[in-house]
């Protein structure tokens, strides 16, 4: 094949934005505190590839430059829709939605147990350092974990919340 027989075969990109806009999971992120590019380029792929409604961003790290995370996101966060947030907005977003946090507490089920109830969902996650704030679980709706049975006590966050992400958008397949 000669270098001029080459035809791109991407589809019209405004076509899938729209499709993909209509189809949205009734699902949305919360990241509180997130401090390292790597996690949140990868929670915004993650978000693009379910997909969910938005990604609100908590408290989040200064130096954290959004216009820098293409390299980590592969570009996802021109796809998804995303806002910075204040902690006074939280007590709206509970009327909203169901507010489950991943973090493990003396009241938090296994993920696996977990099953959405009428309200879209608003999944909550924090910083490897320092997981989600006390305010936030106490206004949490419900808290999950995932079940750790190695050495280590916790995982990834990108890696956890794209596995509860995943089987929370199962429910709305």
């Amino acid at each position: 094949m000669k270098q001029s027989d080459f035809k791109d075969e991407r589809p019209d990109i405004q076509l899938v934005l729209s499709k993909l806009n209509a189809s949205r999971k009734p699902i949305s992120f919360l990241a509180d505190g997130l401090s390292n590019i790597v996690n949140l380029g990868m929670i915004f792929r993650i978000a693009d590839a379910i997909p969910i409604r938005e990604l609100l961003i908590l408290e989040y790290d200064k130096s954290l430059k959004i216009s820098k995370i293409s390299k980590f996101s592969r570009s996802a966060e021109k796809y998804v829709p995303y806002r910075k947030i204040e902690i006074y907005e939280i007590s709206s977003l509970k009327s909203e939605y169901q507010l489950v946090t991943i973090e493990k507490t003396s009241h938090s089920i296994d993920y696996h147990n977990y099953k959405p109830g009428n309200k879209p969902v608003l999944l909550i996650f924090g910083s490897e350092k320092n997981g989600v704030s006390k305010e936030l679980i106490l206004n949490s709706d419900v808290s999950i974990h995932l079940k750790m049975n190695g050495v280590n006590t916790s995982i990834n966050v990108a890696t956890a919340v794209s596995v509860a992400a995943f089987y929370i958008a199962s429910f709305f397949e």
